[in-house]
């Protein structure tokens, strides 16, 4: 029982982290590759460590928020291991399980309501 939550752990996680990552980048392909933004403070050029670890080359400005959820995929893929060690420390008690995969859930949810109000809100602008 203990190793099949430590697997939904890892797995929630890296999953978690893949949508954010495709989304992200989807978003990028279809803005399009020479953004001229009328109010620069609605974006930011990614760092070079960025721009390789994600395998963008060709936008110099990409909207922040999609930005934020290339960051947020890698705190994602962070999350698995740290709620499998919150798990076994705990003593492998079932009600942490439950309280940190809702935890998870509940930061999906909040993720996916963002991400859609601001594409909205990016797509007027």
């Amino acid at each position: 029982m203990m190793l099949l939550l430590v697997f939904n752990f890892l797995s929630f996680s890296i999953l978690s982290a893949i949508a954010c990552k495709n989304s992200a980048t989807i978003m990028i392909d279809r803005f399009g590759t020479n953004l001229q933004p009328k109010s620069i403070r609605w974006f930011v050029s990614p760092a070079r460590w960025m721009r390789k670890v994600f395998k963008i080359t060709k936008w110099a400005f990409i909207p922040r928020y999609l930005y934020f959820e290339l960051i947020l995929s890698l705190i994602f893929a962070i999350l698995g291991p740290i709620y499998s060690i919150a798990y076994i420390f705990s003593g492998c008690d079932s009600k942490i399980a439950r309280f940190l995969l809702a935890v998870h859930g509940g930061l999906i949810i909040i993720n996916t309501l963002f991400f859609a109000i601001m594409t909205a809100i990016t797509k007027k602008i």
